[in-house]
């Protein structure tokens, strides 16, 4: 009975390949297309699915089993028909791919609630319509079996998963489906959703740049560099001495959303704090064409500001002494 089950579960499984395939459009520039499958581990109730699905660096669409719909910016270019047809394939994955962790959890001796299981896969294309794809399976981010396309073959990458890989290669056509599935349908998928999701592909918001400085030792300053309110993700933050020379970042956070969609990062430096020595943030980014933005460090200008509200703060202080004063001296004489 495990057999029948294990077999049905990876035909299940096949349909996540087919999704998604509407008409093609051509394009010259390098492309990619992922998905991204995990399920969480959840001790008290049943764990917690989800599918999230992307073109580049933009979220098209997305299911969990919180909603069990399939949502998507693409819905109002295709039918309702093939939506509603759409969701009930992913319904159905669902319960492919918990069997199937469960099936993994008993070969590898684990509980369903100590790791989270991840599938990734997807094709990329480059400037010259070259495709490649992938297919790899994992859990709590690191891999235990990929997929080699090319020789149709499931690989492990521990030796606990040996055991999995062999059950993956019995049947060699779950491996052609998924060597077509990566081939053929992935990068025809790539065209479609280009096709449709052409206006986020294409919004492009500038970013601002704040600096500043602070003073971490005699003659060492530490620099700081925020760029923020940027659309699309990739961007490149660098510090630059009298314009010319790099200056390496010894500090820098990860590129970090925002609610509003756009993006944020930080990068910082140390430097030595001498007399006629200039620092700029430089930034490259596509919104801003074949132009640097380029935004100087001005010390002078930032003590300027301290000094300025240094001294708003003692008028502050002062203003305060002298009301309760006032009070003190109204409360004796009543």
């Amino acid at each position: 009975m495990k057999t029948i089950l294990t077999r049905t579960m990876f035909w299940r499984l096949q349909i996540f390949q087919a999704c998604f395939l509407f008409l093609p459009t051509v394009y010259a520039e390098s492309h990619s297309h992922r998905r991204y499958l995990s399920i969480i581990p959840n001790p008290i109730g049943s764990p917690a699915y989800s599918i999230k699905v992307y073109i580049d660096h933009v979220e098209l669409a997305s299911y969990s089993d919180e909603t069990r719909i399939f949502q998507s910016s693409l819905k109002g270019n295709v039918n309702a028909e093939y939506w509603i047809d759409l969701t009930l394939n992913l319904q159905n994955a669902e319960l492919a791919h918990k069997h199937h962790v469960k099936f993994v959890n008993s070969v590898l001796n684990q509980t369903h609630g100590e790791n989270v299981y991840q599938q990734m896969s997807g094709c990329t294309m480059d400037g010259d319509g070259k495709y490649d794809g992938y297919l790899k399976f994992a859990q709590n981010g690191k891999d235990f079996i990929v997929f080699d396309k090319d020789q149709i073959l499931y690989i492990p990458m521990t030796f606990q998963t040996q055991v999995i890989a062999q059950h993956y290669n019995k049947n060699t056509a779950y491996g052609s489906r998924n060597k077509y599935g990566l081939e053929i349908l992935c990068t025809e998928q790539i065209h479609s959703y280009l096709k449709y999701a052409s206006f986020e592909l294409e919004k492009k918001v500038p970013p601002e740049v704040k600096v500043w400085g602070h003073l971490q030792s005699d003659g060492v300053t530490r620099l700081y560099c925020l760029v923020y309110g940027f659309y699309p993700r990739p961007v490149d933050v660098k510090w630059m001495r009298n314009g010319t020379d790099h200056v390496p970042s010894d500090e820098m956070t990860p590129i970090l959303p925002h609610p509003d969609g756009t993006y944020q990062i930080r990068v910082s430096v140390e430097v030595p704090t001498r007399k006629g020595d200039t620092y700029s943030c430089h930034v490259d980014h596509s919104s801003l064409g074949n132009e640097t933005l380029n935004v100087k460090w001005e010390p002078k200008k930032e003590r300027m500001q301290f000094v300025a509200v240094a001294v708003a703060v003692v008028f502050i202080l002062i203003g305060l002494g002298i009301l309760i004063y006032k009070f003190r001296l109204q409360t004796t004489e009543d």
